[in-house]
């Protein structure tokens, strides 16, 4: 079982066991949906409800019906075992970039060390002991091999290199 970290149990919300998780989950909507299980300090918990929320994700868990029930697993990471994703051949996770290459018909730009999800995700790139960074959702990326462990670039990579 590989686990996955999907987000942070920040707090509970009301009385009747609802929980406040803030997550950057970049596939939110493969984990937070009914009857799905997800992991908090390796107890299994499968989602009764979910809702956003003011800028968070609104979790219910079967079983689990007063705040007393869940409060212990404030601060806790929340977790998803990867198998259960359901994800499809060529998808990846952000996390699954960290270490790949970074190339074109021109030769290697580095490797990927580490990423940012938010409105636009980035990709931390090192390359001759340096950093760039390279937006995920942008024309500089052409394709992604997981099975080459590559991320192919356009010939624009340069523009990004300082």
């Amino acid at each position: 079982m590989e686990l996955v970290v999907v987000g942070k149990l920040i707090n509970t919300h009301g009385l009747k066991g609802e929980v406040k998780v803030k997550s950057d989950f970049e596939r939110k909507e493969l984990v937070f949906k009914k009857g799905k299980k997800v992991i908090i300090d390796d107890t299994e918990f499968t989602i009764k409800n979910y809702k956003e929320y003011k800028g968070v994700d609104l979790l219910q868990f079967e079983g689990y019906i007063h705040i007393n029930d869940i409060e212990q697993y404030k601060g806790y990471l929340v977790y998803i075992d990867r198998d259960k994703l359901d994800l499809k051949d060529g998808d990846y996770l952000y996390a699954d970039l960290i270490g790949m290459k970074v190339v074109n018909n021109k030769g290697t730009y580095g490797s990927i060390v580490d990423y940012t999800n938010n409105i636009n995700p980035l990709l931390e790139v090192n390359y001759d002991n340096k950093t760039y960074y390279i937006p995920l959702k942008s024309d500089f990326i052409e394709s992604v091999s997981v099975k080459e462990n590559k991320i192919y670039v356009s010939d624009r990579i340069e523009e990004l290199i300082i």
